[in-house]
Order: structure tokens, then sequence, then C-alpha cells
């Protein structure tokens, strides 16, 4: 019975209390084993067994993500309209599909057919998974986030074990094993995501309303939340600094063992793991966020310090530097990650997470995108002046992101920005409560949520680098 006691809270850490949040965390943790897994041995399989040629492959995979980001907001905004849960089932299952129909494909237009399908249907269950946990978790969004984002980590450590092993092998069987797998995982991520309770019927029963004017698109009109977005997305550029301009940088400007590289890459892992959660306390509000990317772009900036003083160190204190340099600028990522939830749930109207979530994510993805040409253009550079102006360039973008949300106020933009984008006049809406008027709850009063959304306390976390950044900051 000791040991049963024990045993329970140490459980609840790692995969959350019994309900949605364990299920939806568990959903995602199968889904990415198999993304982990493909990703491994994806390339290879197609230019060596398939023997499609390498640049047609690299332009196939930028030509998917290319699609995704353009579509990636109507896509995740038929959460709001046809229910979250329904298209998140909806979206891995396609995926399931897609990646099965992979192992049939033997021409080029037949993978960049099914390659951009995939890729347009994980938008779909992109959108819907941010929308369902907006929906769940009324309180504790960024903790939920947290969660699913260490799950990711775990799930996608898992799968490339598993494709290390095809590797190690290397036969046509053992490739076509790993995307068999692959497929496997989003039928299971499907299976457990289809027992959510569907608590979104709510949010698609006020986009079928039947006037039908809160169809279409709106969150392009909505100047804070796309303000927001787009700084956002400045502050992402740092992913690059990592994963593409850290490797490099080992190899070619400091005396550390190339090995080093992957020991690096499995702290990075490891930390987020043991503590997103715990860096997410304080990010549940607009305010809170905003804080929170400052600080991780504050200690991007010290990272970027440390990796430029490895050049000259020998190799003892390169790889002490290298690993200092890892260390900070990790919690520096998952501070900024935690802030970048806050605030676009924070932002984001209630009946529209769909959406909103989706147009804050494609914007991410943009910065992401250029990321690697900063680390090439700029980062590299010998001296290690270009780390400096990198880091200088992520410090003035969480600063202007702090500075924008003081700005524009805790919460307020997201009610009024969906109103004013989708044209509707509070007037004119008998029975609704709009901000500010008398006898109705504001957002950002005390004693709210986000948006006006019930305080719940927070306690039921679930999302992938666990956020707990808890309520108690804004204002409160």
């Amino acid at each position: 019975m000791t040991d049963d006691t024990a045993t329970a809270p140490l459980l609840e850490r790692v995969v959350g209390p019994p309900g949605p949040a364990r299920r939806l965390l568990l959903a995602t943790v199968a889904e990415s084993t198999g993304f982990g897994a493909l990703l491994t041995v994806s390339i290879i399989y197609f230019t060596t067994v398939v023997g499609l040629p390498a640049v047609q492959v690299g332009a196939v995979m930028t030509a998917s993500g290319l699609c995704s980001l353009a579509l990636g907001v109507p896509l995740g905004a038929l959460a709001d309209g046809f229910g979250a849960r329904r298209m998140l089932v909806a979206g891995l299952c396609a995926q399931a599909v897609g990646v099965a129909v992979l192992l049939t494909v033997r021409s080029l237009w037949a993978y960049a057919v099914v390659v951009i399908a995939v890729g347009l249907a994980d938008r779909v269950a992109y959108g819907a998974r941010g929308a369902l946990m907006a929906r769940i978790f009324t309180g504790e969004r960024v903790a939920s986030r947290a969660r699913l984002r260490a799950g990711q980590n775990i799930g996608v450590s898992l799968g490339g074990a598993v494709g290390a092993l095809a590797l190690h092998a290397n036969t046509p069987g053992a490739y076509r094993a790993v995307i068999g797998v692959n497929a496997l995982a989003f039928v299971v991520s499907a299976w457990l995501a289809q027992g959510l309770p569907p608590l979104d019927q709510a949010g698609a029963g006020k986009h079928a309303g039947s006037t039908g004017r809160r169809s279409r698109l709106v969150v392009h009109r909505d100047r804070r939340f796309v303000g927001a977005a787009a700084l956002n997305a400045v502050l992402c550029l740092h992913y690059g600094l990592f994963e593409v301009a850290m490797p490099l940088w080992v190899v070619r400007e400091t005396d550390a063992p190339r090995a080093l590289v992957g020991v690096l890459f499995i702290v990075n892992t490891a930390l987020v793991v043991l503590f997103q959660v715990r860096m997410s306390r304080g990010s549940e509000s607009a305010r809170g966020g905003a804080r929170s990317s400052l600080a991780g772009a504050a200690l991007v900036l010290v990272s970027t310090l440390l990796f430029a003083s490895a050049t000259h160190s020998g190799s003892v204190g390169a790889v002490a530097l290298l690993v200092a340099a890892t260390v900070v600028y990790v919690f520096g990522e998952m501070s900024q990650a935690a802030g970048s939830w806050g605030v676009s749930y924070a932002l984001s109207p209630e009946d529209r997470h769909g959406e909103y979530q989706s147009a804050f994510g494609s914007a991410a993805s943009g910065g992401m995108l250029l990321a690697p040409l900063l680390a090439t253009a700029v980062t590299i550079r010998p001296g290690g002046a270009g780390w400096l102006v990198s880091g200088a360039v992520v410090l003035l973008a969480g600063v202007a992101l702090w500075l924008f949300v003081l700005r524009v106020g805790p919460t307020a933009g997201a009610a009024d920005g969906a109103e004013a984008a989708v044209g509707t006049d509070p007037a004119d809406a008998p029975g609704t409560t709009t901000a500010g008027a008398p006898g109705t709850t504001t957002a950002g009063a005390p004693g709210t949520t986000t948006a006006g959304a019930p305080d719940v306390s927070v306690a039921m976390t679930g999302r992938p680098t666990e956020d707990l950044r808890a309520l108690a900051e804004e204002g409160h």
C-alpha cells in the first residue's frame, strides 16, 4: 500500500491525472513515437530503396511544408466548425492511411502527392488538438501544452530508437516495417483520441448559427493577435541556433569531439522532459506568457555568449562551455515555448481556438523555416560575433512581444479583435455578453480567466512540454 501511494504521485507527474489529460498525452506519445521512427529512416528509404534523387525528395519535403503553412489556418478552423475531437480523429486516420500508402510509392509524383496530403492532414490534427485542449483545460492550458510537449519528446526519442534498429539492419524489409509502425501509431493515437469527451460541441455549435456569419475566417483581421503571432515568429528563430548552428559550430570552430553533438541533443531532450512543466508556471495569462517569452529570450542571449566563447577554449574548456550553453539554451527554449502558449491562448476567442491556434502555429512555423538561414548566414561566422548578433535579435523580439502585450492588454484583444473581424455588432446579438457590458464579467477582470472563461484551479495538466505556469500570475 505504501508503494502504491508513493508511485501514484510520480505517475501523475509523468502522465498526468486520470482522465482526458492522460488520454490526450498517451495519444500524443503514440503519434510522436511513429513520427520519430519515420523521421529516422524516411529519406534513407526513399533515396536508397525506392531510388528517388535526394534533391527531389528534399524539394518535395519543402513543398509539403509550404503547403501546410499556406493552408494551416483554414484546415485548423475545421475544428471550430465540425468539432475538435472529430477533426483530430479524422486528421490522425488520414495520416495513417497516407503513411501506409507510402509503402506503395515508386515514383516522384506519387511520393509528392502522398507527402503533401499527409502534411495537410497533420495541420487538421494540429488545429483540432489545440482547440480540444482549450476546451478541456480551460484553466490550465499552458500546463497541458507543456506536458504534451514532454510527451512528444519522449515519443520521438522512442521512435528514433526503433528507426536506429532499422538503420542497423539496413534492409528494405526493416525500413518498410518502420513505416508500418508509423501508420499503426497513428491508428492507436486516433483510437485514444476517439475516447476523449465530446466537449467540442459547444464551440462547433457557435459556428453553425443560422446566419452563418461566423463560418468565415477572421483571425487575419485581429490585429492584436496577428501582431503577437508575428513577434513570436521572430522569437522562434532561436530554434535554428541549436538545431543547425550548434552542430556546425562544434565541428568547425571548436576543439570539442564531434560526438558531443549527439550528447548535447540528448541533454536537450532530457531537460525538456524533466522540466518543461515546471518552467511553464506563471505563463497562463497573456502578460505572464509575455514575461516568460522575454525571460526565455534573455536566456537564449546568455547561451549565445557561451557558445561563442567555446571557439578558442581548448578541448576541455570547449566541452564545458558547450554543455553549459546547451543547458542555458534549453531553459530559455522551455520558457519561450511556455510563454508563446500563454499568449496564444489568452488572446484567442473561446469559440475559435482551432482557427487561432493554427494561425499562431503557422506563424511560428514560418519563423522556424527561416531559422536555418539565420543560423548559416549569420550565427556560425568565424570569431563568434554572429552568435551575439543572433542572440540580440531574439532578445529584441522578446522585448517587443512583452511591450506589445502590455500595450494591448492582457486578454481584451481576443474578444474585441474577433468581434471586429466578424463584423458583429454586440447590440445586434441579444443575450450575449460583451466586454465592458454592465453586469458582465469583462476579460481581465479580477476573478476571471482568459476572455471571461470560468476560473478553474490549476491541476489537470496535459500538454507537450509541461507548462504549469500557475494561474497565480496575472493580476492575480
